[in-house]
């Protein structure tokens, strides 16, 4: 058989079985379980991921990795929820856009001078540090 659906409506698909799945996983252990190996497995991943770079310097040294890839995870979940709402995956390409400028601008190390003096991604104004690491 072969499959003759665009890359967009699996994604689609996939993003609704997804949600129901989490739906589900609030009455069921077995799906909640399931769930949470799939999110560890992603989290291992990119926490993996994360720790390379930071350790190869192209990442701040100071960075929290794990508080990043929560971040990373939160934000890709968030834009596929307002997707599905939405109903066109494509007015959220500049959304993802910017994640991923700013989650770049906030974990790669910055050049010297003041820290809120550098503009971030388009234009915007890097935020002041607050009270815990990054």
């Amino acid at each position: 058989m072969v499959c003759t659906a665009s890359p967009r409506s699996v994604t689609r698909e996939v993003g609704v079985v997804y949600v129901e799945l989490l739906a589900r996983a609030q009455r069921d252990p077995t799906v909640a379980a399931l769930l949470r190996d799939i999110d560890a497995g992603w989290r291992g991943w990119l926490t993996g991921l994360l720790e390379r770079g930071r350790a190869s310097g192209a990442l701040r040294a100071d960075v929290d990795v794990d508080l990043v890839a929560t971040t990373i995870m939160t934000s890709i979940r968030g834009v596929g929820m307002q997707a599905m709402v939405g109903r066109d995956p494509t007015a959220l390409e500049p959304v993802m856009q910017l994640l991923a400028e700013l989650i770049e601008a906030w974990i790669t190390p910055q050049p010297a001078g003041p820290r809120s003096a550098a503009p971030g991604p388009a234009g915007v104004r890097r935020p002041r540090r607050s009270g815990h690491s990054l």
